[in-house]
């Protein structure tokens, strides 16, 4: 009996659906870093807005920030192009890349 309510429930929780709808991220196509204190993250979407910029200490923190002005989850997973200024660090660009999922 369980194994037949496993094999009824399977193609439901493999869906891979979230509660998440795709119009409410939002994907970056250029992210700019600037500031060796203090962060500021630069974006521009795929869906034409006007770029904005949002700051915190670090990477995540910025992030976060800039989901608050902009009203939406940020994702960085299909950025075309990453601008980083001369006084970031290995590590951040190490962040992006392994913790944020921007790939190489």
């Amino acid at each position: 009996m369980k194994q037949k309510l496993l094999l009824l429930l399977l193609p439901v929780l493999l869906t891979g659906c979230g509660t998440e709808h795709i119009s409410e991220r939002l994907y970056t196509q250029t992210l700019g870093m600037k500031g060796s204190k203090e962060l500021t993250l630069y974006a521009q979407t795929f869906n034409g807005d006007k770029p904005f910029a949002a700051g915190g200490v670090t990477m995540t923190e910025a992030l976060r920030s800039g989901e608050a002005a902009q009203g939406g989850r940020i994702f960085i997973g299909h950025t075309e192009l990453l601008c980083i200024d001369g006084s970031r660090t290995l590590a951040d660009v190490q962040d992006l890349l392994c913790n944020q999922g921007i790939s190489p």
